[in-house]
């Protein structure tokens, strides 16, 4: 799954803009994205380049379309759940309603009927379980979430990579490639393959 799980969460747009334990939720929070485990993804990924026919492209979704309020919901039930000490209970309270982005498009998705059988592909986690478990993960990783946190060029690549640019959101996000993918196999292979195979 696309989120980060960790002792700071900041908007995606302006990481200065809100204190060490709010959560932003844009709007009404009712934007619809598909969210992907990044397993699945990958094993996706892996099935189309092994059995995908070549000059076809395949779109590949997790199925999984919650609004973006119910994934924060969901993360903040499954924090209660695993750190049930924490000082941030419930914490669904730490969620703050921020302003709209100007022109934020309300709903992206995806068709995952031909990968799923033309290749018999189909995501093994749901948005709870991929959550739960990408959860759990940062959880049991504090020294690794802190030496993120602590990189030299850490709040660079923030800047970089979340900012506004006269009042507009960057097209590319690197969470927008997180959460969908799609793939033209002919495409990986002419960009992938040693001259001579292509």
């Amino acid at each position: 799954m696309a989120p980060t799980v960790s002792g700071k969460t900041d908007s995606i747009d302006d990481p200065q803009r809100f204190t060490r334990f709010e959560l932003a939720c844009y709007g009404d929070g009712q934007q619809i994205r598909d969210w992907l485990y990044v397993e699945d993804h990958c094993e996706a990924i892996w099935r189309v380049i092994e059995e995908g026919q070549p000059g076809e492209t395949y779109n590949i979704g997790g199925n999984n379309q919650p609004a973006n309020l119910t994934v924060v919901q969901t993360l903040c039930e499954i924090l209660d759940e695993l750190e049930p000490n924490s000082a941030y209970i419930p914490h669904n309270s730490l969620i703050q309603y921020v302003a709209d982005r100007p022109g934020h498009d309300r709903r992206y998705a995806m068709d995952i009927s031909k990968i799923r059988n033309e290749i018999g592909w189909k995501p093994r986690q749901s948005i709870e379980s991929g959550l739960m478990m990408t959860v759990k993960w940062y959880l049991d990783h504090p020294i690794w979430v802190e030496a993120i946190h602590k990189h030299h060029d850490y709040q660079g690549w923030l800047q970089k990579n979340m900012r506004i640019e006269e009042g507009q959101h960057e097209r590319h996000h690197p969470g927008r490639w997180a959460r969908h993918a799609v793939i033209s196999f002919d495409n990986w292979r002419q960009q992938t393959a040693p001259p001579g195979v292509r």
